[in-house]
């Protein structure tokens, strides 16, 4: 597959490096209206088309498939002028600033029958699912109770997490891990939400939590933030034992434990680059013809930005910021 990249950031750097850990999969272009920025990329990753305008890239006839890592106001932009141009497309999360355009762009991929995903590149790494399946099995019995912290510290001068016209804050920015990683454990449609947020002075929620109670009874506690370090530790309680992932997230380690404290079973993967394995999924869903690729599948993406928004209206922020 060769791919195009729109907004050469950090975040696409660690996408770049992820492909040339991947054996037939290559990046043919790169698009950004900084062309010093879009050159230096080029020459990192060697990629041999440079575009100042995202129409072009998308227009190229070699380009095969779309990564979107903009900021994340123009995320939606971009992502319908790729269906439009008929490109399966891995957008960078969150896929958009509400619920309501979330809906207009995977509404618009599933008309065309092109493959999308929004790219929550952790529910795709291999031990997370592997405390997917010891939950589905029964190792821990009943889980009836779950945490997952994703916080760090970012300095006020961080103009992108603090600004709310560039879609800043913890929701937007860390808060869909933990939430899209409740959902997924969980596997249940969420019955009740219940927020509490910290919103700074310049208007974006900079620390809170989201307590999440699902059809089945379990209740998941999701916290986030942006103003202070956390141990980021994720926590699944059920009647049988319990199991322990530090830096969740991340996925590179996991430990289930009986009720009286002793190790039952471990799984690790020391692989430095996580972006590798929704790489690999996206690409056998489109040898396979499908247009969803799970478990990033549209119904999550479609989940995870109801929350967000509803998260961020307890909070008394409205969850719109389009100025187009």
């Amino acid at each position: 597959m060769k791919f195009g990249i729109i907004g050469p950031g950090n975040i696409a750097r660690k996408f770049a490096d992820a492909v040339r850990r991947l054996d037939g999969v290559e990046i043919v272009a790169v698009s950004s209206h900084d062309r010093s920025k879009a050159k230096k990329f080029a020459r990192e990753f060697g990629i041999s088309k440079v575009y100042t305008d995202e129409k072009e890239l998308v227009s190229d006839p070699e380009v095969g498939a779309v990564y979107i890592s903009q900021i994340n106001i123009l995320h939606v932009k971009t992502a319908l002028l790729c269906l439009d141009h008929y490109k399966p497309v891995i957008c960078e999360k969150p896929l958009a600033m509400t619920a309501g355009e979330a809906e207009y762009v995977l509404s618009s991929a599933e008309r065309r029958h092109v493959l999308f995903m929004e790219g929550m590149w952790t529910l795709h790494l291999p031990v997370v699912r592997q405390v997917k399946k010891w939950v589905s099995e029964g190792r821990i019995g009943t889980v009836k109770y779950m945490d997952a912290d994703f916080t760090f510290y970012a300095p006020y001068e961080n103009e992108r997490l603090y600004t709310p016209k560039l879609g800043g804050g913890a929701v937007l920015d860390v808060g869909i891990y933990p939430i899209a990683f409740s959902l997924y454990i969980a596997g249940e449609f969420v019955k009740t939400r219940k927020s509490s947020v910290y919103v700074g002075p310049t208007g974006v929620v900079e620390m809170g939590a989201s307590l999440l109670q699902f059809t089945n009874g379990m209740v998941a506690n999701c916290s986030f933030g942006i103003q202070g370090n956390a141990d980021n530790l994720a926590h699944i309680y059920g009647s049988e034992g319990r199991i322990v992932m530090p830096e969740f997230w991340s996925g590179h380690k996991a430990t289930l434990y009986d009720q009286k404290g002793d190790v039952v079973d471990e799984v690790a993967d020391p692989e430095p680059n996580g972006f590798i394995y929704e790489i690999r999924d996206f690409i056998d869903a489109y040898e396979k013809g499908l247009t969803e690729v799970a478990p990033t599948d549209h119904h999550m993406t479609r989940m995870c930005s109801k929350l967000m928004d509803g998260t961020r209206w307890d909070g008394g922020i409205e969850a719109s910021v389009r100025t187009d």
